[in-house]
């Protein structure tokens, strides 16, 4: 579920967005739907509240381009490829993101210990800037997590769903961890934050 075609910036939500999967739900049987758009957290609650869909179905692809933006940066701060950064995002748009650095490593190493405050505070100052991702990056998040359901590959992926007890938030559309299969969100992964990482992640969501 994207944006209509021929019309920027207006992607498919709110009622209009909503009719439309209505329509397209007999012919989807129980494959997982992929909302690729930025402003989409909305739709996903209401495809889940009035539609009645499991959440496993609903996997938006969003947060996975703007952790690859945030991987970028951290590469160009540790002088390393980004594919040796492990990092996920957690949080909901458009409130704000939250970067577990606790979590992350770089090619197995814990990041805190790689990079410095000074570097790590002049990543989170750029976060805010890096949502929305432009179309591009959206396109590319949504290839990778489409393909990661239908290989069923078992690396994690930041999707946006409905959270169902996750950090104390129930019925709310929040960012997690994810590992997909062919049927959609196959498992979710709660990472262990520090207490700062937490009080911000509850912030974020609205707790």
């Amino acid at each position: 579920i994207a944006s209509r075609r021929g019309r920027s910036s207006s992607e498919w939500q709110g009622d209009e967005g909503l009719a439309i999967l209505n329509r397209l739900l007999p012919y989807l049987g129980e494959a997982p739907i992929v909302f690729s758009g930025p402003s989409q957290a909305g739709l996903i609650l209401a495809a889940s509240r009035e539609l009645h869909i499991r959440r496993a179905r609903l996997v938006g692809s969003a947060p996975e381009a703007l952790s690859g933006a945030v991987k970028a940066m951290v590469a160009i701060e540790a002088q390393c490829s980004p594919t040796e950064i492990g990092l996920t995002v957690l949080g909901a748009p458009p409130r704000g993101f939250v970067v577990p650095w606790s979590e992350a490593s770089i090619g197995g190493h814990a990041l805190e210990r790689v990079l410095t405050q000074v570097q790590l505070s002049r990543i989170e100052n750029r976060l805010t800037h890096l949502w929305p991702p432009g179309p591009h990056a959206l396109g590319l998040a949504a290839g990778g997590v489409t393909e990661g359901r239908v290989s069923s590959s078992r690396r994690t992926y930041s999707v946006l769903t409905v959270l169902d007890g996750e950090f104390g938030a129930r019925g709310k559309a929040g960012v997690l961890p994810a590992i997909l299969s062919s049927q959609g969100i196959a498992a979710t992964r709660v990472p262990a934050l520090n207490t700062r990482e937490r009080v911000q992640v509850e912030n974020a969501l609205g707790v």
